[in-house]
């Protein structure tokens, strides 16, 4: 109903040129354009390339043994990038959370570490991965839910890595659905053990550290739960911020640095964050560019004031009761100070930064996306002030002559599809 509030622009019909759209999560509105016809034709090289490399390969393998050599490795990544950042806040707010919700179960966040020697079990970022896919079958075999929730990996000081699970807590003791249901039960590790106590013994054998020390040190501390305050969680928006906050403070950014055993060839991190069990609930409308231009202005408007609980606001009779406040928003960045020598010796200069607060940047080139706490709403305030913006300012005399030869244009234009076979027919 709130996406249904714009004004969209006719069907596309194959028509040339950028296509402005506003799309809307449950707490995210994004703003930007994209070229159908242009995407369709990379599409159709895309399909193209694939047709032509599965007929080299076939005449590889026709003529020689075996595959072909492996393509040479991408170059070794060393941390979070600030798109992954961004993609994370972004699908954070498009998720429709329904599946942990109906669950009826508060959410908790469960971390999995490994033991000190952790590179002989772990020794490559997929190798971590298939412990992490391993966790999820045990889960569901334990608790009979398939696991719902989403994923964070990150490095301890040390350089080991850690994920944390943002997912509700399974209520009740492991194995007990499975001893009601099954023909012939099969005990399993963990089963008859309530949730923080599966998940030690667990995360622990799945593991299985080779050596013993290491794997009863693990058994103890590998594994933990804590619980999320309900203020932090209660809505997209802040789920996003609270999910990430590793990744937006620069005061624990060491997190997100790649150990050098993970920075060789084959060995890398892979994906740093993700989702299971969850769907992106979006709805998306085209609209007119003087429409999609005015509502990213105001979302402009928006992301440059962030608002916060001020505990010390006092009323008129002088009693302390708080208050919301709205302030500017920054974020923190580095910036280079200077330079300082780094040996005297050798007159080496190393580089001095120093950190800074600065507005943010959204919305430069009029796309970009916000997250919200209530983004229906917002959406419907963005539309009828387009609505206001239309009457009293009309479009001139030449934008509704140029509108009107578009029509006419259009009109004479056949679809894709049948301009496709007529051309084919005239051949």
């Amino acid at each position: 109903m709130a996406a249904g509030s714009l004004s969209a622009l006719p069907e596309w019909r194959g028509q040339e040129g950028p296509r402005f759209r506003i799309t809307l999560g449950p707490a995210c509105i994004t703003v930007g354009h994209t070229d159908l016809a242009r995407a369709e034709r990379t599409a159709e090289r895309a399909q193209h390339r694939a047709r032509t490399e599965a007929g080299e390969l076939g005449t590889y393998w026709a003529e020689n043994l075996g595959d072909r050599a492996p393509a040479d490795p991408r170059a070794p990544i060393t941390g979070w990038s600030r798109r992954s950042r961004a993609r994370l806040f972004h699908a954070t707010g498009e998720l429709d959370y329904t599946p942990m919700i109906v669950l009826g179960t508060a959410p908790v966040m469960s971390t999995l570490t490994y033991a000190k020697n952790w590179l002989d079990v772990a020794p490559t970022g997929a190798a971590a991965k298939k412990h992490l896919e391993a966790f999820y079958m045990r889960f569901e075999r334990a608790w009979g839910v398939p696991f719902v929730g989403l994923w964070k990996e990150e490095f301890q000081r040390r350089g080991a890595v850690h994920f944390h699970l943002w997912h509700p807590r399974p209520s009740g003791l492991a194995g007990a659905m499975r001893r009601l249901t099954a023909v012939r039960y099969r005990p399993a590790v963990g089963d008859g053990l309530p949730y923080e106590a599966w998940l030690a013994a667990v995360w622990a054998d799945i593991v299985a550290h080779p050596d013993p020390e290491d794997r009863a040190r693990h058994e103890k501390r590998g594994a933990f739960v804590s619980k999320v305050e309900e203020g932090h969680v209660n809505t997209p928006a802040k789920l996003a911020a609270y999910f990430a906050k590793h990744g937006a403070f620069m005061a624990k950014d060491y997190q997100n640095k790649v150990p050098k055993e993970w920075r060789e060839p084959g060995a890398g991190p892979g994906r740093f964050w993700g989702y299971k069990g969850l769907k992106r609930e979006v709805r998306t409308v085209d609209v007119a560019p003087a429409d999609a231009d005015r509502a990213a202005r105001v979302l402009r408007r928006l992301s440059s004031r962030e608002r916060y609980w001020d505990p010390t606001y006092r009323d008129a009779a002088g009693k302390v009761v708080g208050c919301w406040r709205w302030k500017k928003a920054v974020r923190e960045v580095r910036v280079r100070r200077g330079d300082r020598p780094a040996n005297r010796q050798t007159g080496e200069i190393k580089p001095r930064y120093r950190k800074a607060m600065r507005p943010p940047t959204r919305f430069a080139s009029g796309s970009g996306f916000l997250c919200l706490d209530d983004a229906p709403t917002t959406l419907v305030n963005i539309a009828r002030a387009l609505d206001i913006w239309r009457e009293y300012a009309p479009p001139t005399r030449r934008q509704v002559q140029a509108r009107e030869r578009a029509v006419r244009r259009r009109a004479l234009e056949l679809p894709a599809t049948r301009r496709a076979v007529t051309d084919a027919h005239k051949h």
